[in-house]
């Protein structure tokens, strides 16, 4: 049997989805709070552009964090946080 192999970015789409609902679930039990990680991948993301990203890694870390403020609601007392309200620009 051959190995079939997923193209580059089927495997980023699935692997935000997972990522996604990882932090829905750990925001759930109160462990953390999905804006306290969508900050934290921006900055590691303006980090990355600022050693010139040569990879375009911080685009890639700029979706993931979209895709987790478009996809993880967020809990009752963050409902205006300025981190989780919109999507960033890449």
């Amino acid at each position: 049997m051959s190995d079939p192999q997923m193209p580059a970015n089927a495997v980023f789409s699935v692997l935000a989805s997972a990522f996604s609902c990882l932090i829905a679930e750990v925001q759930k039990n109160g462990a953390v709070h999905a804006a306290d990680v969508v900050h934290n991948i921006r900055e590691t993301a303006e980090a990355q552009r600022a050693t010139g990203d040569p990879d375009n890694v911080a685009n890639y870390l700029l979706v993931l964090s979209n895709y987790i403020v478009a996809t993880v609601p967020p809990p009752p007392t963050l409902q205006s946080s300025p981190s989780m309200s919109s999507p960033q620009p890449l």
